[in-house]
């Protein structure tokens, strides 16, 4: 599990894939831009689940319940394409208080089937078009 509040998090993230690192990373300044700020500390944290063994680890992400027992505020599945490749990637965020929230990122097929059941279950779906190093949303 990779927690991820100030830019230079994003150096623990060596072996996740290219195009779901930008996704993050673009999200993540979008924040910095929003509230003018160096960190997401103060509001919010992002954390990429890239074990199994990571949704067990949910009090670590301050829920009290396990994800699949959590309320979330919105879930979307982004759908990553290029012509050779596709990339399922779930987005949860989970309010924690009134002034801070978390987002979990986690690529299809590493949460148990319930957890990614539940999760999908009021989802969204964004396509995210792949080509060579940029990346356009629908």
């Amino acid at each position: 599990m990779i927690k991820i509040e100030k830019p230079n998090d994003f150096e623990k993230m060596k072996n996740i894939s290219p195009p779901i690192l930008t996704y993050i990373r673009q999200y993540f300044q979008f924040f910095l831009k929003e509230y003018n700020c160096n960190d997401i500390t103060d509001f919010g944290s992002f954390y990429v689940l890239d074990d199994e063994k990571d949704v067990l680890k949910y009090s670590e992400m301050g829920l009290h319940q396990p994800i699949a027992e959590s309320p979330y505020e919105f879930s979307e599945e982004l759908i990553f394409k290029s012509s050779n490749q596709k990339i399922e990637v779930l987005h949860s965020c989970f309010v924690l208080s009134d002034g801070y929230a978390i987002s979990v990122f986690v690529q299809r097929g590493v949460l148990d089937s319930a957890t990614e059941k539940y999760l999908l279950k009021e989802s969204t779906k964004k396509e995210i078009l792949i080509e060579g190093r940029k990346q356009s949303w629908q």
